[in-house]
């Protein structure tokens, strides 16, 4: 996996795909399955979920899941964690400012 990506980086395995390394990445679409960041960190600007049965899919071990902000507003990180079973825990984040 490269360090950047600039396209849009597309998962759709139902058995799930773990990250092999830190990456960043401008769009990201979550088809189906889950997306184990191991003890990577995955930087995004646009995440999007396209099936609702995909909106679960986001775990980690110790790795971060980091956004961008492009401009004022929140996000929600569809995260959890698989500490023997996989428990959806999403966190919303409201950036009004900074840099």
């Amino acid at each position: 996996m490269p360090a950047s990506i600039t396209g849009t980086l597309r998962i759709n395995n139902s058995n799930g795909v773990t990250l092999s390394k830190s990456t960043t990445a401008t769009n990201v679409e979550i088809e189906s399955g889950n997306l184990d960041l191991d003890d990577k960190n995955l930087t995004v600007t646009n995440l999007t979920i396209t099936s609702p049965s995909a909106s679960k899919t986001e775990y980690s071990r110790c790795g971060e899941l980091r956004k961008v902000y492009t401009a004022n507003g929140s996000f929600t990180f569809p995260i959890g964690d698989n500490t023997g079973t996989l428990e959806y825990s999403p966190v919303t984040v409201n950036a009004a400012s900074g840099t």
